[in-house]
């Protein structure tokens, strides 16, 4: 067999730390769903965290998480659940044949909406104030159905915010080459999160607090922090900048 070219592309492949432990932990070969991805990917991270904070039981597929694959190859399992070879991506084991889903704000959504977590009365946990869709047997979810309107339009502008003017005004930042397209992208990135910030101000001024997430120092996960975190939490971190 001929070796697999090398793409040219360098870049952490492999989980370390809690992470790698969280990757362990979900090896069930049972498992109802199978997650695609790569650990240094913003978009998987996305998916990954509404996993985690659902509960929902699923398997991390282990060669793009724990053993050094270089995920732009594309490999027949990948491609198999997302056609252009993008992660992250997820296989539904239940069908025969299997079925699949991918994208990470239609994962999200899928997550959120069709597949019913381990919901207890004192733990109900979602990211919109009212999903479009919860299974009849979810009945802690009951209560925030008589949120308004008003909330959930609030979070999904957040959404269409986050996805249309910080994200790509992200990844033009940190992919500029010369000093003047570095200035301008931060620039553009800055004007971005003031954006999603005037958004969140908007909601705790019209009183719609379930709608604000984390921004608000006693807020709970929300739908635009899953959306934006990854991102943000580069910012801070590799890009050395303050967490205010």
């Amino acid at each position: 067999m001929a070796p697999a070219a090398d793409s040219g592309k360098h870049y952490h492949r492999i989980c370390t730390g809690a992470a790698l432990e969280t990757v362990n932990a979900h090896q069930d070969p049972a498992a109802e769903i199978t997650l695609f991805g790569s650990c240094f990917c913003p978009f998987v991270q996305r998916a990954w965290v509404a996993f985690e904070y659902l509960d929902i039981p699923y398997k991390n597929i282990t060669h793009s998480f724990e053993v050094e694959v270089d995920p732009y190859q594309k490999p027949k399992e990948l491609l198999e659940v997302s056609p252009k070879g993008l992660v992250p991506g997820l296989r539904l084991n239940k069908y025969d044949p299997p079925r699949a889903v991918n994208e990470s704000t239609v994962i999200m959504e899928f997550l959120e909406e069709s597949v019913e977590p381990k919901r207890t009365p004192t733990s109900a946990v979602c990211f919109l104030p009212n999903p479009i869709h919860v299974s009849p047997t979810a009945t802690a979810i009951s209560p925030l159905a008589k949120l308004p309107l008003d909330a959930r339009a609030l979070v999904r502008l957040q959404s269409d915010h986050v996805n249309r003017s910080l994200i790509p005004a992200f990844y033009r930042y940190i992919q500029a080459q010369d000093e003047t397209a570095q200035i301008e992208g931060g620039k553009e990135f800055l004007d971005a999160i003031e954006g999603l910030v005037s958004l969140f101000q908007r909601a705790e001024k019209e009183g719609e607090l379930s709608a604000v997430g984390l921004w608000r120092h006693d807020g709970e996960l929300g739908w635009a922090d899953v959306s934006a975190g990854p991102c943000a939490y580069f910012r801070t971190s590799d890009l050395g900048t303050s967490e205010s």
